[in-house]
């Protein structure tokens, strides 16, 4: 059995109830049958179906518990390591002063060099997938994206 996945599968099923229990606190908006809630608690469900199915498999596994095995064994998986949780805190902390764009193209940058992806594969594909993600966002959804210090380029973006 493998007890490391069963505690996280305790974890992830502790948080999905936290966040149904939260959401189901949402203020509803007038004038319509579901309010900002429901998507949240689908997906707080879906998450506690996907711990009910990881605890079960625990369970049910025979192979040893082998936690030592999932740490890094070298500084370049150390380092991917970081640089995921580094961009984690770039979003953050600098999301709102430097903006998405900036923020969002030096974050998925990185982390695709990290994992080794060419220098010049990287920038472009940053470039194209942070812009289409602030135009789906922006324009399509209607949700507004902290603009930073390109805010004064608001029109164009």
């Amino acid at each position: 059995m493998l007890s490391s996945d069963r505690w996280i599968a305790l974890v992830l099923a502790a948080l999905a109830i936290s966040i149904f229990l939260v959401s189901r606190n949402f203020p509803t908006m007038a004038g319509l049958s579901v309010g900002p809630g429901l998507f949240p608690m689908v997906l707080s469900l879906a998450l506690l179906g996907a711990s009910a199915f990881l605890a079960l498999n625990s369970r049910t596994s025979s192979e040893p518990d082998s936690t030592e095995e999932a740490l890094p064994r070298d500084a370049r998986s150390l380092l991917r390591v970081l640089t995921v949780l580094a961009a984690c805190g770039l979003f953050a902390g600098l999301g709102k002063v430097l903006g998405f764009l900036i923020v969002g193209f030096l974050a998925v940058a990185c982390l695709m060099i990290a994992f080794g992806v060419k220098l010049w594969r990287a920038l472009l594909i940053s470039g194209v997938t942070v812009l289409l993600l602030n135009l789906f966002f922006v324009k399509v959804m209607r949700i507004p994206l902290p603009l930073g210090v390109l805010a004064p380029l608001g029109g164009w973006l």
